[in-house]
């Protein structure tokens, strides 16, 4: 059975993009983006969220 799963990765990085943190929703991937905010205010300007539809 094939089934498509949509995740939303938390990706950052200063030089390369990483992937910090996947999420089942995109409000779960926005609440971890803001946790880095205040111990990390460069990183949190660095980071973004990228939305992927994978296969089961």
């Amino acid at each position: 059975m094939n089934e498509k799963v949509i995740v939303y990765a938390l990706l950052g990085g200063y030089e390369d993009d990483g992937v910090m943190s996947l999420h089942k929703t995109k409000e779960g991937a926005e609440a971890a983006q803001e946790k880095i905010k205040e111990p990390s205010p460069r990183l949190y300007r660095h980071s973004h969220i990228e939305e992927y539809e994978l296969e089961d």
